[in-house]
């Protein structure tokens, strides 16, 4: 028994890896011709042609290798016609929102389409590639779209769009490293779009400067720029030049050089140059294999030797024919003209889905945002808390000695208003006046003694509180120290520190009146600030009742000190030794 379970258990592992195996098998060939596709498109077309496609089971590798096998035929210069295998992958990364696939599919769609001449929907695919490019901030990509998007726009001879496209392609191509010769043949393709435009000059410097450069081994790059050269004399009307340019161009693509220039185009540049044989020998070459692109070319050359040859029958009837084609063609960009407007439906609707997953990635950024800000509001209130904690702790220490100074201050009075009733005693009975006085600053002191005496009291009492309440929370604390700054306040009021400087002067000879008196440029703030000091009060204290900084005390102690010693006042001297060091 326990080998049939042993054996069915291998069977379902055996099962599960090869299940696994089978889902897996094309994704890690994929992927392998993926990272050789830009520099190795050889060996990667090799891999995707080694693939059983019959193999592969899931939609995402379906996907994949359609896009994949596009991508290499283009690079191979394998121009498919059919787009249902690269509309797969079109369609499925559309759904799965893999945007960098996406874009690639298609671009790579819209070049089949070029192929095809259906030049509508090739702008409209290249165009969502070149957006999609734009929101992946994909360089190379935008480079690739606006280099196609201005061949497409010279198709259809709107040649300010062609440059405007031609030269962002070229900038692109020069912002990345290891593209440089990507740049080059931008630059060229900027001077092909310059000739018909009238700015055949500038054409013809931009590949005047190029071939000073480029090495004489890069045949594929002279031969692309000589072709170009053709086009630029062509225009430039110098059909001799254009002719040598042609030679040139055979030099270094004896076989291929229709690739780069068409051949009725070659036939045209030979009538202007009055080789009609030459002429006629390259329509001949066109006949063989005819496109519907060159076919007007074709035509007006025909025209233009038929009427030089007084053949006016064959003179018209190939006019006639470039008139059909040139309606045709007219008719076809008006034809495409309306699907682009059709497929711009498409494209939006293509573009809300993409707005829908940016407003959905947007929202989970905003959230991901907002709960920073909520772990950072927490984390500073509790760093706040640990400060006012701090805080309330460096004040209740200050208030505790303010108490016990002014505990002692009161005790002073106490004794200097015992030594004054002794001294009322001893005057009493040789002065009435000495009397009356003594009296009056009996009345003050008593007073100023129960000012100080309630003020003790109620800071000791809400000093209590506090140190009682010192493991509660700080809020609680905070309504004590609350508490504490209102009796404060209520000690540094006009009417508390009157009575106080009417004490201080009593004791210390009408200081404070004859300070008032001989410099009346004191601030009130200033003579608080004398009141308290020549009442017994320490500099700490001083802040505490005035709110003050320690160093604001020491500064404005200084500035008094300052004025007084810059006035020639009568107690000059008095005021400076009053106020010590």
């Amino acid at each position: 028994m326990k080998r049939i379970f042993y054996l069915i258990a291998v069977c379902v592992v055996m099962m599960s890896v090869s299940g696994c195996y089978r889902h897996r098998y094309p994704y890690d060939k994929l992927a392998e011709a993926d990272g050789l596709m830009e520099e190795h498109y050889d060996s990667a077309w090799t891999i995707l042609n080694a693939i059983d496609t019959a193999a592969i089971s899931s939609e995402a590798n379906r996907a994949y290798y359609a896009l994949l096998y596009a991508q290499c035929q283009y690079k191979q210069y394998i121009y498919e016609t059919d787009d249902s295998l690269i509309s797969t992958a079109v369609d499925y990364y559309t759904r799965h929102d893999d945007r960098r696939k996406l874009m690639r599919s298609y671009y790579y769609r819209g070049l089949i389409h070029m192929t095809n001449n259906a030049y509508a929907k090739s702008v409209s695919d290249v165009v969502m590639a070149e957006r999609l490019a734009r929101r992946l901030e994909d360089t190379l990509f935008l480079a690739r779209t606006n280099e196609t998007l201005a061949d497409l726009y010279n198709r259809a001879y709107n040649v300010k769009e062609a440059i405007n496209k031609g030269e962002m392609a070229h900038a692109y191509y020069q912002s990345i490293p290891g593209k440089e010769r990507n740049a080059l043949f931008s630059a060229v393709d900027m001077a092909i779009n310059y000739a018909p435009d009238g700015d055949h000059r500038k054409s013809l410097h931009i590949l005047d400067s190029l071939v000073s450069v480029i090495p004489g081994t890069d045949s594929a790059l002279l031969s692309y720029i000589y072709g170009t050269y053709i086009f630029a004399y062509f225009y430039d009307k110098e059909p001799d030049k254009a002719v040598e340019a042609f030679y040139t161009l055979k030099r270094y693509s004896p076989e291929y050089y229709g690739d780069n220039v068409p051949l009725p185009k070659i036939a045209e540049v030979f009538f202007m140059n009055n080789q009609n044989d030459s002429a006629e020998y390259y329509l001949a070459l066109y006949e063989k294999n005819r496109n519907i692109y060159d076919d007007e070319t074709y035509y007006r050359v025909r025209y233009e030797l038929a009427k030089k040859a007084g053949v006016y029958d064959s003179a018209l009837e190939n006019l006639e024919r470039m008139a059909t084609v040139g309606n045709e063609k007219i008719g076809r960009m008006l034809s495409e003209n309306i699907a682009v407007v059709e497929k711009n439906s498409i494209g939006k609707e293509n573009e809300r889905n993409l707005e829908r997953a940016d407003r959905l990635l947007f929202v989970v950024l905003l959230l991901g945002f907002i709960l920073t800000i909520v772990v950072l509001v927490v984390i500073l209130l509790r760093l706040k808390i640990k400060y006012q904690r701090r805080e309330i702790d460096e004040k209740m220490s200050s208030i505790s000695s303010l108490s016990r100074e002014i505990s002692n201050l009161n005790n002073n009075v106490k004794r200097v208003s015992s030594e004054l009733k002794n001294s009322n005693e001893v005057v009493a009975s040789n002065h009435s006046k000495i009397r009356t006085q003594n009296a009056l600053l009996n009345k003050q002191i008593k007073l100023i003694e129960n000012i100080f005496s309630t003020h003790i009291q109620t800071l000791d009492i809400l000093s209590k509180e506090y140190f009682e309440k010192k493991g509660a929370e700080v809020q609680t604390r905070a309504t004590v120290l609350k508490n504490l700054e209102h009796e404060l306040l209520k000690l540094s009021n006009k009417d508390s520190m009157k009575m106080i400087e009417e004490v201080v002067d009593k004791i210390h000879k009408n200081i404070l009146t004859d300070i008032r008196t001989e410099l009346p440029a004191l601030t009130d703030k200033d003579i608080s600030l004398l009141t308290l000091f020549f009442a017994g009060f320490s500099a700490k204290s001083i802040c505490l009742v005035m709110n003050w900084q320690v160093a604001n005390f020491y500064n404005r102690k200084r500035r008094i000190r300052e004025k007084i010693e810059a006035s020639d006042v009568p107690h000059r001297e008095r005021f400076i030794a009053a106020l010590g060091k």
